[in-house]
């Protein structure tokens, strides 16, 4: 029998709602070319190996933003996002001290990757905690490479991701193909 949002508790649907919002941090601080330590779930945080010192507005708002697209099942009205914002009430003051408390990037980047943001809030849900390696995988991006992603990194905040990058053979130019449905 396989289990479906419908069967979860109260509880269970609010721990979910705290891994998409840990989740949202970690895919944007990647998107950004910053990289996570861990995502965890008890206690609800993200921490950060490194993420680029003008991203941090973005990075804060993607905690709130997806907590808020979760709970509205789609794009968040201005009530979900105040809703989640006083629920995040440490996002909300960072972002109120750096100045910039909506950023305008984003919802348009995590709507981009939404499938990668719910994957690996499930990841987190089961497991309890995700690694860099893990919001990579999310976001089908090679794990290989280290953090030579710059191509993929741009594609998905150009609004054309997934796409699957293929090394070409020698002298070949790059290719970018859509990922299979």
């Amino acid at each position: 029998m396989t289990l479906t949002y419908a069967d979860l508790t109260d509880s269970e649907r609010r721990q979910l709602g705290h891994a998409v919002h840990e989740a949202g941090h970690a895919v944007a601080a990647t998107i950004f070319g910053g990289r996570i330590e861990r995502a965890e779930l008890e206690p609800a945080r993200t921490t950060y190996a490194h993420v680029p010192a003008e991203r941090w507005a973005e990075i804060t708002f993607a905690g709130p933003w997806a907590s808020a697209r979760y709970a509205a099942g789609g794009p968040p009205s201005s009530m979900h996002l105040r809703a989640a914002m006083a629920e995040h009430q440490s996002d909300a003051h960072a972002l109120t001290a750096a100045g910039d408390y909506r950023p305008r990037e984003v919802p348009r980047h995590l709507s981009t990757c939404w499938g990668g943001v719910i994957a690996l809030a499930r990841r987190i849900y089961v497991e309890g905690s995700a690694g860099h390696e893990d919001v990579l995988a999310a976001l089908q991006l090679p794990t290989d490479r280290g953090d030579d992603l710059g191509v993929e990194l741009a594609s998905i905040r150009a609004g054309s991701w997934p796409v699957s990058i293929l090394r070409p053979a020698e002298g070949d130019a790059w290719r970018l193909h859509p990922m299979p449905s």
